[in-house]
């Protein structure tokens, strides 16, 4: 499977164009924010008074990745999240609260449902193929690997939209922070390693891709393994590693592993394992400091591999451990929620 067009939106200023920003966003405390495009660009100024925040980032970032790829109707549209339209979710519960649970207009229910986001960009741009949402915790955005994959492989589909989309809201923020899911040792988000502790910093996306069966322009990255893998021990995920890099013939060769560390001391375990079994010939790398942590953060890490891929070079923004030239494989392992670990390979 090919990644043949890139869109992402996302706390650094990456919407515009599909390369590396040149420098990193810190945001003071422990949360970061979506910088956001001019949305009349993407959507009619009509209906974006109609829609909540998420739907937007979702069809703006779909349509930079379609226009990327040089594609306007996809086969088939994917889409990964943990907690959906959540902003529109909350504004269902308040009219409820405050009308007694008596009348409710129906409109913020049906923008709260999980599939509008895919929903809505199948509307706007008049795509009538399959079109599915996964909402499986840290599992939502490689689910959408996984069926994309097996669309193209039974020749279901040619060009595929996938995604990978979640919002953080105060609410969400406030009510996480009361069971310590976030660092409050960090004075900013950058600086997040030197201050560690028991959470991570908050963050939101919306990256989007189009995956192919065949490449449409040179140098398209080609992803040759993704894998979804539950256990609480670091040993059990060693050695599902282990297996990972040996299937695909990785174990002890020179690769980049981009690691979703985030300062949470609590899951350094599990990164301390995969970076024994990467090996010393590894470059390692981290990315959850420039985008938080947040259910679909593994679509913001395969967007950033293949941009490693695309230039041959790891920006310093994600911290490398050494330089490395032309890399030929980036490996991601990301640890979103306990127990649920998400491995990709993404290779020229």
């Amino acid at each position: 499977m090919y990644i043949t067009g890139l869109g992402n939106i996302s706390p650094q200023f990456t919407y515009e164009g599909t390369t590396f920003p040149e420098e990193a966003r810190n945001y003071p405390g422990n949360r970061l924010f979506c910088v956001e495009p001019e949305y009349k660009n993407y959507i009619g100024p009509v209906q974006i008074r109609r829609m909540g925040r998420i739907v937007k980032m979702g069809i703006s970032s779909a349509k930079m990745a379609l226009a990327d790829a040089g594609i306007t109707l996809p086969d088939a549209i994917m889409v990964g999240t943990g907690l959906g339209c959540l902003e529109d979710t909350e504004k269902f519960l308040r009219i409820m609260i405050d009308d007694a649970e008596q009348t409710a207009a129906p409109t913020p229910f049906i923008s709260s449902t999980h599939n509008n986001v895919a929903g809505a960009i199948a509307l706007q741009i008049k795509c009538l193929g399959y079109n599915y949402t996964y909402v499986h915790k840290g599992f939502s955005f490689v689910s959408c690997l996984y069926d994309a994959a097996l669309q193209i492989q039974l020749n279901q589909a040619s060009h595929v939209l996938v995604g990978g989309i979640d919002e953080m809201t105060d609410t969400k923020y406030h009510n996480n922070g009361l069971i310590n899911n976030w660092n409050t040792q960090t004075p900013d988000t950058l600086n997040v390693f030197e201050h560690q502790s028991l959470g991570s910093i908050a963050g939101e996306g919306s990256a989007f891709f189009v995956l192919s069966k065949e490449k449409i322009k040179p140098g398209d990255p080609k992803i040759i393994g993704f894998k979804q893998f539950y256990s609480e021990e670091a040993e059990d995920l060693s050695e599902a590693f282990h297996q990972f890099l040996l299937e695909h013939g990785l174990l002890g060769e020179e690769f980049v592993l981009l690691e979703g560390r985030s300062g949470n001391t609590r899951y350094y375990p599990f990164y301390e394992a995969s970076e024994k079994v990467a090996g010393p010939r590894a470059v390692k790398a981290v990315f959850k400091h420039l985008c938080g942590s947040y259910y679909t953060s593994d679509a913001f890490a395969l967007w950033s591999a293949a941009q490693i891929i695309k230039s041959g070079h790891v920006p310093a923004m994600f911290l490398p451990s050494r330089e490395i030239q032309n890399p030929r494989y980036v490996v991601v392992y990301d640890h979103v929620s306990y127990g649920e670990h998400v491995f990709q390979i993404i290779s020229v």
